[in-house]
């Protein structure tokens, strides 16, 4: 595509780099050093890590805006809230000394550490956050707008989401959202062709979209006094569309080889695809974002059209506003493009939520791999649709208690201590319309085999339905938690970011201001008792990814009978009609070979054969800002 494009990386989750914060700032690398324990470290890393944090330690700390606006909102409904913003260092709360009984027998023992290094974790609700101010209104018309003040500098950030995504389309023209972005930036009567990009580059702009199951988003960047031609642009191919055959013709060239190079050529990207499907045996959350390449084939320029006119309207849309501008500025700009743009009736969107505890299941699939990669997740409610907000917000903590840094327990103890694993990595997505997946993936390390991982990643789950989790444990993961949330909000894209899903998935966008207190009151028996109800073998998923060449050189190992344990109290709900035997409804002729089978069908095979590899990322395409 052109400069305009959708950009994103192949769909699979990454190591390291998870749905919940894991990459810490200055003080999240210092609680990481105090709790990993000195005596673990070679001298050179020690010697970095001192001089960086010494160096860092002394900068002066970053403030915000000593002077927001402070403007008293226009006579039009709306309201408006604070929200943190990652603008000053953290307090230092009363030096401690590291205690760890090592520190005796290590020679590095003597060097005195910096400050940084010897101050203990403060709790949660202690961290610092500058206040934002965010405003928000409803023109008559149906569409929302979100407004949110960041005056450090001269710019500003425009979304527009709209509530629509791969979850709303059927079997039979999965793609359907992805491919209308990608048209969304083909012109108008008043802005034909590549116009659009011409007159944002002309301005100083940047300009993309991106496409997940639940939303199609839009966004320009622009100096802040450009406010006005970024919602003219964007009103304009609301309601103005050009959609020709031609353009289409080329452009569904263009996204079939998008999947080519993203999915069909990617061996771990398309076993996630079929992971999905396995995991969500009835909710449209199993169709890929890019779409099924025999459905793009057969789509038409008419479904398009169709599509555009039945989910882009005001009404099913949230404009999000971040940057140097006022709420009254945005509002009467918005007001003057968008606020003749006709609503029409949007078709109710379709049940996204997955059973829970609807039965164990596992497949194998043989690609052509050099590294044989495990994934394990366990269907779960999100924060929308957990009958108590607690236990979703209790499913993030055990997610982070797992794999919240190098001091967790999967890292430190699969990774470092037992070398099972070379590269572990979890997700939650929280804030998902629908159910949402608890989800481990890990490649072995060499000599361990994939079902040794399983097992030894099923005992740590079991020991946090059992095992005390300690309160300076479960405080230091609360602490880089809601830390790296603060951080991540530091760029006006990433507020506009977080604001956008939140309201996409039908949730305030006043949650993110109000997390911190509701990560402080999880106590530690709650959190365990959320693991024991969730985390249970019938509701959890096995892919076993291996090399192609272990499947001729190996036989197919006897099934074995997995015993369930024991759960108290389960609910079980009625199992979905049809089962999933087949990972996906792709041609025969693409199918990879997939065997599904139990849990332990490939301990025989040959072990792993190279440390490294990459697991795959949840089903997102187009450039996230």
């Amino acid at each position: 595509m052109t400069q305009f494009s959708t950009r994103s990386s192949a769909c699979q989750p990454r190591f390291n780099d998870t749905a919940l914060p894991t990459k810490m700032g200055i003080h999240g690398r210092r609680q990481w050093v105090e709790a990993k324990g000195i005596s673990g470290m070679r001298f050179s890393a020690l010697a970095v890590c001192v001089a960086l944090l010494s160096a860092c330690s002394s900068m002066p700390a970053v403030t915000g805006n000593s002077n927001p606006h402070h403007i008293k909102p226009p006579s039009v409904a709306g309201s408006e809230t604070t929200a943190p913003q990652p603008s000053e260092a953290l307090q230092s709360p009363q030096q401690a000394v590291v205690s760890n009984d090592s520190l005796a027998k290590d020679p590095l023992a003597s060097i005195p550490l910096p400050a940084a290094l010897a101050t203990p974790i403060p709790p949660a609700s202690s961290i610092p956050r500058a206040q934002a101010k965010t405003t928000d209104f409803t023109l008559p018309n149906g569409l929302k707008i979100i407004v949110r003040e960041d005056h450090r500098a001269p710019v500003v950030m425009a979304q527009m989401w709209y509530k629509v995504g791969s979850s709303d389309e059927n079997g039979d023209e999965t793609g359907l959202s992805h491919a209308l972005e990608h048209m969304m930036f083909k012109g108008t009567p008043t802005v034909p062709g590549s116009e659009f990009a011409r007159i944002n580059a002309q301005f100083g702009g940047e300009n993309n979209a991106f496409t997940t199951d639940e939303y199609t988003g839009y966004y320009q960047l622009y100096p802040a006094n450009r406010l006005s031609l970024a919602l003219e642009l964007e009103a304009d191919r609301m309601q103005h569309l050009v959609l020709k055959p031609s353009d289409f013709e080329k452009e569904i060239r263009v996204v079939m080889e998008e999947r080519r190079q993203r999915t069909d050529d990617n061996p771990k990207a398309l076993a996630y695809e079929r992971f999905r499907m396995m995991a969500y045996p009835t909710s449209p959350l199993r169709y890929p974002v890019i779409g099924h390449m025999k459905s793009l084939e057969r789509l038409k320029v008419d479904a398009l059209k169709r599509w555009y006119h039945q989910w882009y309207t005001p009404n099913n849309a949230t404009l999000v506003v971040v940057g140097d501008v006022t709420p009254q500025q945005v509002l009467a700009e918005a007001t003057r493009f968008f606020g003749k743009i006709p609503s029409r009736p949007v078709p109710p969107r379709p049940d996204v939520d997955e059973f829970l505890h609807s039965g164990e299941r596992v497949m194998n699939l043989f690609f052509p791999v050099q590294v044989p990669v495990l994934y394990m997740a366990w269907n779960v409610p999100s924060l929308k649709t957990a009958q108590d907000p607690r236990d979703a917000y209790a499913l993030a903590l055990l997610q982070a208690v797992l794999d919240g840094g190098q001091s967790a327990r999967l890292e430190q103890r699969l990774t470092r201590q037992q070398r099972l694993v070379t590269a572990i990595s979890s997700s939650y997505d929280l804030y998902t319309r629908g159910g949402s997946l608890w989800m481990i993936s890990a490649v072995p390390d060499q000599g361990k085999t994939l079902a040794e991982a399983r097992k030894a990643i099923l005992a740590e789950v079991d020991k946090l339905k059992s095992d005390p989790i300690t309160a300076e444990e479960i405080q230091r993961v609360k602490t880089a938690y809601l830390a790296d949330l603060i951080y991540g909000m530091d760029s006006i894209s990433g507020q506009a970011q977080m604001i956008g899903s939140l309201e996409s998935a039908g949730l305030d966008y006043r949650i993110m201001d109000e997390l911190p207190a509701k990560i402080d009151e999880l106590s530690i028996p709650f959190i365990q008792s959320v693991a024991r109800r969730y985390l249970t073998m019938d509701s959890l998923s096995t892919l076993y990814l291996a090399p192609e060449s272990l499947l001729k050189k190996s036989p197919a190992p006897p099934v074995e009978p997995v015993a369930t344990p024991a759960r108290p109290a389960p609910v079980i709900q009625p199992t979905p009609e049809a089962p999933i035997n087949t990972p996906d409804n792709s041609p025969p002729e693409s199918n990879p070979k997939s065997v599904p089978a139990s849990p332990n069908s490939l301990s025989t095979l040959a072990p792993a054969g190279s440390p490294s590899s990459n697991p795959p990322q949840k089903s997102v395409t187009g450039a996230t800002p």
